[in-house]
């Protein structure tokens, strides 16, 4: 039996098995809504993008968090949910890489040191329509979401 030894099952196997469906699961709240995310051939269609630019050492970002799942969770189907992390140089790089096939560099460039940021972005011209700094009421994104599905 691959993973065990006289049939117990190293700890070690386990822990790597925890790591890879958690980091599974955090590729797809990153990437929710990116399928088609790949040099160029994103279409946006008709959904704004929502665009929150975080960082780990950020404490707004953390008070926000729960706000943040929540709009994820309940208005993905709204909107394309876009993550930026800035935490360090290699996520900042991942991000600029990102928002390079997202048609959205010039965005991240201006508010990439205004962690705790979310943007609701027009899909079509890519610029802001509603930009909430440390919000957590929810009702907000709701609102600015629905106003931009509106105004496309």
């Amino acid at each position: 039996m691959a993973g065990s030894k006289n049939g117990r099952e190293f700890a070690g196997t386990h822990v790597f098995r925890s790591l890879s469906v958690g980091m599974a699961l955090v590729a797809i709240l990153l990437f929710a809504g990116l399928a088609s995310a790949k040099s160029g051939d994103y279409s946006c269609e008709t959904k704004p993008l929502v665009v929150k630019i975080h960082a780990d050492w950020c404490g707004s970002c953390r008070a926000t968090q729960p706000t943040w799942e929540k709009v994820v969770a309940e208005l993905s189907d709204q909107a394309t949910m876009v993550s930026f992390d800035v935490t360090d140089r290699a996520s900042y790089e991942v991000a600029v890489a990102k928002a390079s096939d997202l048609g959205i560099s010039d965005f991240l460039q201006d508010y990439r040191r205004q962690t705790g940021t979310i943007a609701v972005l027009d899909c079509k011209t890519r610029k802001p329509l509603t930009v909430l700094s440390g919000e957590r009421d929810f009702t907000k994104y709701r609102e600015a979401i629905e106003e931009a599905n509106r105004a496309s």
